[in-house]
């Protein structure tokens, strides 16, 4: 069950990040 919590963790952050890009890449288009 740890391991699950952990994976779950990365996976959030990993959609952050990509949140995070996208939003950069949006700023840049406008």
């Amino acid at each position: 069950f740890k391991g699950s919590v952990q994976e779950l963790k990365i996976q959030t952050k990993e959609n952050n990040i990509e949140h995070a890009i996208a939003h950069l890449l949006l700023k840049e288009n406008v």
